[in-house]
């Protein structure tokens, strides 16, 4: 038996320790899928002694494999609208309702979790929102330290992470 079809056996053995690993490095129900990639891309990029020593699976570089690829995907997604958050059920999603409708919603949703704030977190975030200023531009023309002003912004935008499920797409 050639070398690699012994290392991918010897991980294939342990399949449900890997998926219980994965779990809980926060892949959640995908964690069947981010074990095949594991095995994917071990079995492509990687030197199978790192692997495997002594006919011993080295579990480190298993488990750095399987973080890897959930940080991975993880930063594929995060500027994508999560659809199955609850407060999106009764959006009538389909091809023939204009972009701008979609959008004009996701801003409600927003807009709603908004007025939760306090007046200078709320006031802050709906100037970012609705101008086309840089956070630099922002902080000199309100006269605000710059890093205040980013870390309101990033506190702000992680009040509504938590709190809706949603991502937000990255102001251009």
């Amino acid at each position: 038996m050639p070398f690699v079809c012994k290392m991918l056996s010897k991980l294939a053995e342990k399949h449900n320790l890997w998926i219980k690993v994965a779990r809980k490095l926060g892949a959640g129900d995908e964690a069947e899928d981010v074990v095949q990639d594991m095995y994917l891309k071990l079995y492509k990029y990687v030197d199978e002694k790192k692997i495997i020593k002594n006919d011993v699976i080295n579990n480190f570089y298993v488990h750095l494999a399987l973080k890897t690829i959930i940080i991975e995907n993880f930063n594929k997604r995060k500027n994508f609208i999560r659809l199955d958050s609850p407060d999106f059920k009764d959006l009538p999603f389909n091809d023939t309702m204009p972009e701008e409708l979609d959008y004009a919603k996701v801003l409600n949703i927003v807009d709603t979790e908004i007025e939760n704030w306090n007046w200078y977190e709320k006031n802050l975030f709906n100037l970012y929102k609705n101008t086309n200023l840089s956070i630099k531009k922002l902080a000199s023309e309100l006269d605000i330290n710059r890093g205040s002003l980013y870390h309101t912004i990033k506190k702000c935008k992680n009040k509504i992470l938590c709190k809706r499920g949603l991502v937000i797409l990255s102001k251009k």
